[in-house]
């Protein structure tokens, strides 16, 4: 149960690639579209519940539009982050967080390493 001294690189840590690209709510794509952006077939959660413990995150931000005149003050910031593939947004970041936040909630002493790009 204890890491002490070991390097990182000594660990095997069960990871996936692009860990928040799944199918989130009605996200309308086409099937053919979907099978080279969806690399996951599992949200967050149960990712973790299965044993990953190391996701890969591609974030994107995106600000307001310039035809969108909500003054700054107003603009929730939060909601602006999306995990992305490559450059389209596929899920919102909080979907995300709130997956790993649940889930360190109820799996006390479990570590997870999450690798934002």
């Amino acid at each position: 149960r204890q890491l002490g001294r070991l390097p990182i690189g000594t660990i095997m840590i069960p990871g996936t690639h692009n860990s928040g690209c799944y199918k989130h709510g009605d996200l309308s794509r086409k099937d053919a579209f979907q099978q080279y952006l969806l690399t996951q077939d599992r949200d967050v959660w149960t990712q973790l519940v299965h044993g990953i413990r190391y996701l890969d995150i591609r974030v994107g931000y995106y600000p307001p539009s310039i035809h969108n005149s909500t003054h700054p003050s107003e603009v929730n910031h939060i909601s602006r982050f999306w995990v992305n593939h490559d450059v389209i947004r596929i899920n919102p970041l909080s979907a995300v967080i709130k997956d790993v936040r649940n889930f360190l909630d109820v799996a006390r002493g479990e570590v997870v390493i999450m690798d934002f790009h």
